[in-house]
């Protein structure tokens, strides 16, 4: 009993050093990043949130940080889950959360994909200095899913450079390039009508928010 109670405090202990190293790297770019009193992790958690208005403001920061936000945009996009992180049980990683360690999930490889790709959305082609990371990360064959995200950053940020990529691979015998290929052509299609169903709805939110009393 004593030695299972031991081996468990130990393996907390481990988690708490891994998760603060792993934050601490994560974050330090976007400490160098900040508007509003907040750093760039801090809106790219609002980033994503449930409210519109919300996303809308993060938005707006992201793009107001600029070209600054792209180191960290990158380091999220790439990000790799350890063999020691991917070890880590469930209670330990709920037990983090609730003692305000990390959030859940923070060590899930969407977590920061998902972020980076709202991120670089938001910065649009103010994000172009990342081309190069973002073309290294598509002639990756050992790793599917950092290409296909690495293909949908470079819509936001180089549409044209894109398009001409997509026109490229539709033809590709590869399936999985075909297929990044039409997911391109997909989003570059659909940015325009996407956009204006987001404003809207914004438009409608904030209408309602007014209604109700409140400022924005």
């Amino acid at each position: 009993m004593c030695r299972r109670l031991s081996f468990k405090f130990c393996t907390i202990i481990a988690a708490i050093i891994i998760a603060s190293c792993l934050l601490v790297a994560l974050t330090q770019p976007s400490r160098r990043s900040s508007y509003k009193g907040k750093t760039l992790r801090s809106w790219l958690e609002l980033i994503q949130s449930q409210n519109l208005l919300e996303v809308e403001e993060a938005e707006a920061a992201v793009r107001k940080i600029g070209a600054n936000a792209v180191p960290t945009l990158t380091a999220y996009l790439s990000h790799r889950e350890s063999a020691l992180e991917k070890r880590l049980p469930k209670w330990l990683t709920g037990s983090l959360s609730r003692m305000g360690l990390c959030r859940r999930g923070v060590f899930w490889d969407n977590y920061y994909h998902s972020k980076a790709l709202c991120g670089f959305r938001a910065l649009g082609t103010n994000g172009v200095s990342a081309v190069p990371d973002l073309r290294r990360f598509l002639a990756d064959s050992t790793d599917r899913r950092l290409a296909n995200d690495a293909a949908i950053a470079l819509v936001f940020v180089a549409p044209l450079q894109a398009a001409r990529l997509a026109e490229e691979w539709i033809a590709n015998t590869n399936r999985a390039v075909s297929s990044r290929a039409m997911d391109m052509k997909w989003e570059l299609m659909h940015a325009e009508a996407i956009a204006k169903k987001r404003k809207e709805a914004i438009a409608k939110m904030r209408a309602e928010a007014i209604a109700r009393g409140q400022k924005y």
